[in-house]
C-alpha cells in the first residue's frame, strides 16, 4: 500500500485546496458563476483517490494552491521549485466584482541559478482600484545571439548575470472598465559576464556598449482598459494596456531612456455552449528617442514581464530596439467535467530598428498544448505548451495559468 500513498502525497503537493474561511461568492470556472457539478479539477481527483469527500460545490471568496515543479535545460541542469498562487474576490452583490491574484515562488537550479518572482493584480472593492506589481529577483544564465533577426546559431553563447526587477503601479477607475495611474519601475543588473564566446568574436553586445553592472529607473504612466472578469483565465471580454517608461538619472538610472509598451488581447467566446475560445494578442515595445536602454533590457524574445511572447524560440534569440507582435490561440475543452483541455497558436514577431521599418524578417512560431485544471473556482490550468519555429527550433512551456 505504501506506494498508492506516496503517489497520494506527490498529488497533494500537486494542488493543495487551503481555502481562507470566508462567506462565499458565486465564481465559475472562466469567469464568475457558480462552477457547474460535474466540473473536476486536480483536488478533486485527489479527493477521489484518497477516499475523501470532494469540496462543496460552493466557492470561498479566497482560495490558495501551491505547485510544485521540476525541469532541465542546458544552462541550469536540473531545477526544482515551488509555486504558490492566491486567489481572491471581494463580496459585492450589486457588481461584477474582479478577480484577484497573487504569485509567488522560488525556483533553484542544479548549476546555481536562482529564481524568486513575486507577482500580483489586485482590485478594491466595487473594482474601483486597481493595484499591479511586478517583481523578480534572478541570478541566471541565458543564451545570447546579438541584435536583428538574422543572427545564427554559430554565434551564440552564455550571459551570466544577476537581475532585481521592481515595477509597481496604483491605477484608478476612470469610468466604466478604464483605469490610468502612475507607477515606479526599476530594473538593476549587476555581474554581467560574456562565456563560452567563439574565438575572435566581438559580440554585438560589446559594440553596444558592455556594462558589468547597469541601473533604470523611474516613473510609469500607464492606462488600462480591462473588460475581463477574470485575469487568470479570461473567457471573453478585451484588455487594452499603455505603459510609458520615463527613465531618469535624478531617479538613479545610469541613463535618459523612453520606451512605450502597447498591448491589445481580445477574448471571443466560440461554440453554442461557449465552451471554447478564440483568444488574440498584440504586443509591440517600442523605444522611443535617442536613448538607449541597457542591451539586457532591450525587447527580446520571451522577456515580457510573464516571458510568455515567442512560444517556439529559445527564450532572447532574438534582440532589437523594437520589438512587434502578434499571437492567436484556439482554446478549448476535451473533457465534459472540464479537466482536460488543448490549445493551438501561432504567432509572428519581428524586430525593426524603427517601428515602421520594412526590413527586418518577420519570424512566425507555432504550435499546440494540453492544458489540466488545476482550480475550477479560479480556472487556473497547468499548461504544457509545445512550439516550434523556423530553423528546427523549437520549446517546450510549462506554464500556471494561460499564456495571455
Amino acid at each position: 500500500m505504501l506506494p498508492r500513498y506516496l503517489l497520494a502525497g506527490c498529488l497533494l503537493w500537486l494542488a493543495t485546496g487551503a481555502r481562507a474561511q470566508q462567506p462565499p461568492v458565486t465564481v465559475n470556472a472562466r469567469e464568475s458563476g457558480p462552477p457547474t457539478p460535474h466540473v473536476v479539477d486536480a483536488s478533486d481527483l485527489i479527493a477521489d483517490f484518497l477516499g475523501w469527500k470532494r469540496r462543496s460545490a460552493d466557492t470561498t471568496a479566497a482560495h490558495f494552491s501551491v505547485i510544485p515543479s521540476v525541469g532541465y535545460t542546458e544552462l541550469t541542469g536540473f531545477s526544482g521549485g515551488l509555486t504558490g498562487i492566491y486567489s481572491f474576490r471581494h463580496r459585492d452583490p450589486g457588481a461584477e466584482q474582479k478577480l484577484s491574484s497573487i504569485l509567488g515562488g522560488v525556483t533553484l537550479a542544479e548549476k546555481g541559478q536562482l529564481s524568486i518572482p513575486l507577482n500580483a493584480i489586485v482590485f478594491s472593492r466595487h473594482n474601483n482600484w486597481n493595484i499591479l506589481f511586478d517583481g523578480r529577483y534572478m541570478r541566471t544564465t541565458a543564451f545570447e545571439w546579438g541584435l536583428g533577426t538574422h543572427t545564427g546559431e554559430a554565434g551564440r553563447y552564455r550571459i551570466d548575470y544577476d537581475y532585481l526587477k521592481l515595477h509597481g503601479s496604483v491605477l484608478r477607475r476612470l469610468s466604466g472598465h478604464l483605469y490610468a495611474g502612475l507607477g515606479y519601475y526599476y530594473d538593476r543588473l549587476w555581474d554581467v559576464a560574456e562565456r563560452d564566446l567563439p574565438a575572435g568574436a566581438v559580440t554585438d553586445y560589446q559594440r553596444y556598449g558592455l556594462a558589468k553592472r547597469s541601473t533604470a529607473a523611474g516613473p510609469a504612466l500607464r492606462a488600462i482598459y480591462d473588460s475581463r472578469l477574470n485575469p487568470i483565465n479570461p473567457g471573453r471580454g478585451w484588455y487594452a494596456g499603455a505603459t510609458l517608461r520615463v527613465n531618469r538619472t535624478e531617479l538613479r538610472s545610469d541613463s535618459n531612456w523612453q520606451s512605450l509598451l502597447l498591448e491589445l488581447r481580445h477574448y471571443i467566446p466560440v461554440g453554442a455552449e461557449k465552451r471554447s475560445v478564440l483568444a488574440l494578442w498584440s504586443y509591440n515595445w517600442l523605444t522611443l528617442g535617442p536613448g538607449s536602454p541597457p542591451y539586457l533590457l532591450l525587447p527580446s524574445t520571451g522577456w515580457d514581464d510573464f516571458f510568455n511572447t515567442g512560444r517556439g524560440f529559445l527564450q532572447g534569440r532574438y534582440r532589437g530596439r523594437n520589438l512587434l507582435y502578434l499571437e492567436a490561440e484556439y482554446r478549448t475543452t476535451l473533457t465534459r467535467n472540464g479537466l482536460l483541455g488543448a490549445v493551438l497558436f501561432a504567432n509572428a514577431q519581428t524586430y525593426p530598428s524603427e517601428p515602421f521599418d520594412r526590413n527586418p524578417r518577420v519570424l512566425p512560431g507555432a504550435g499546440a498544448g494540453l492544458r489540466i485544471k488545476l482550480d475550477k473556482y479560479s480556472a487556473t490550468n497547468i499548461a504544457l505548451d509545445f512550439g516550434f519555429g523556423p530553423g528546427g527550433t523549437g520549446i517546450v512551456a510549462l506554464n500556471i495559468g494561460e499564456v495571455f
